[in-house]
Order: structure tokens, then sequence, then C-alpha cells
């Protein structure tokens, strides 16, 4: 038995999902649950019906909602605003505004050593 929150955790490939619903856990007698969506593939129900359609929309939700993320990361990146979790070392992350670093003064001797070590080399 393959035990999922809702379709979604399945796959959010459709065609790979739909594989696995349609040929892999019929002939390897796999039950598949959906909790959220109500899905059985052992019971014979409407939720199971309309099971490709869910697998199209979750595939074209995660598809979306990638190309938002990565575009609003692309507009932070060209307006020089910083979109890491940790700040780089000399860096400290500024509270009030996350997206903006400031200068770690303790770290700067080390950053000019680690400089001037490079150029040497």
């Amino acid at each position: 038995m393959v035990l999922t929150k809702d379709l979604s955790r399945l796959g959010r490939d459709y065609i790979l999902t739909g594989y696995y619903l349609e040929k892999f856990f019929p002939e390897n007698n796999i039950r598949f649950i959906a909790l959220l969506d109500g899905i059985d593939t052992y019971q014979d129900n409407a939720s199971n019906d309309i099971t490709p359609f869910r697998a199209v929309f979750n595939d074209m939700y995660a598809k979306d909602i990638s190309n938002k993320i990565k575009s609003v990361k692309h507009n932070k990146q060209a307006l020089g605003l910083f979109i890491g979790s940790k700040a780089p070392i000399g860096y400290k992350l500024n509270k009030k505004f996350p997206n903006k670093l400031f200068i770690d003064n303790e770290a700067v001797p080390i950053v000019q050593r680690i400089f001037n070590e490079a150029i040497l080399r």
C-alpha cells in the first residue's frame, strides 16, 4: 500500500503519476490511498474518476509556482537585493531589511587576509 496526504505528494509530473496509478500499482497489486482527496484504488468512487485531471492540475500548479518563485528571485537579484539565507563571510544580515547586508567589521581583517593570501599564490 502507498498512503499519501493527497495526490500531489505521489508526484507532480502527471505522466509519471498516471503511470503509477494506471499501470504500476494495479500490475503489482498495490493499493494507493490519498487521504485528503478521497482516492482509494481498491474502492470504486467518483474521486478515482477525476484523478487523472487532478494529476494534470498538480503538475500545472507546481510549474506555475516554480516560475513565480524564479521570477521573484530574478527581480530581487536585478535590484541588487540579497536572496540567500546566510550572509557570506565578511557580511551580516540586516534584521530590519532581510534583503540587505552590512559589513561585519570584526571579519574585515579575516577577509583581507584571505584575499591577500589568494593573490600571493
